[in-house]
């Protein structure tokens, strides 16, 4: 994410090809990172239009990332980590969507709070990893395409402020309240 553009996901004024490269890239699709940080100068994000990444890491940044619509983070084999920056902000009425499609993946909150969706999509047996708290202001949703065991592990708690909702079985360690 570069500074100067317009917010909108799907403009290449707000993206580069390399960190702190200069705007014109396109914008990520689901084989690429995220990666927002000191040199996106706290830029805000709109996410637009439905969305996907490999992996979504941000790093001394307190801007606002809006979620007008869904965002999927989809890595696999280890990636597909969401990282986010302690002070800044996601709301809206859109949809974090987590999509670990295998092994393990981590979500790191630093205590930011998901004022919006948040949905656990696998494709198949995965854990996730949550360290430190993680708080969803909205519905948490554990989705499945399966009737394999999603697994939530870590030493942090998922607090709740909408509707829990599962469709399918959920087992680990972390406490979900």
């Amino acid at each position: 994410l570069v500074p100067g553009g317009d917010g909108l996901y799907n403009s290449t004024s707000n993206w580069s090809a390399t960190d702190g490269g200069v705007s014109g890239a396109s914008f990520p699709v689901a084989a690429d990172d995220i990666i927002i940080n000191a040199n996106s100068l706290n830029t805000s994000l709109n996410i637009n239009v439905l969305s996907a990444c490999k992996s979504f890491i941000a790093t001394n940044y307190t801007g606002t990332v809006t979620m007008t619509n869904n965002l999927s983070v989809n890595g696999t084999t280890n990636t597909g980590n969401i990282t986010l920056s302690s002070g800044m902000t996601i709301t809206g009425p859109g949809t974090v969507i987590k999509i670990p499609t295998s092994t393990t993946g981590v979500i790191t909150s630093n205590g930011v709070v998901f004022d919006c969706n948040f949905t656990f999509s696998p494709v198949a047996a995965t854990t996730t990893i949550i360290t430190g708290n993680m708080q969803v202001n909205k519905d948490l949703t554990f989705s499945f395409n399966s009737t394999a065991i999603t697994t939530i592990n870590g030493t942090g708690t998922i607090s709740v402020g909408g509707n829990l909702i599962h469709n399918g079985p959920v087992a680990g360690v972390a406490n979900i309240q």
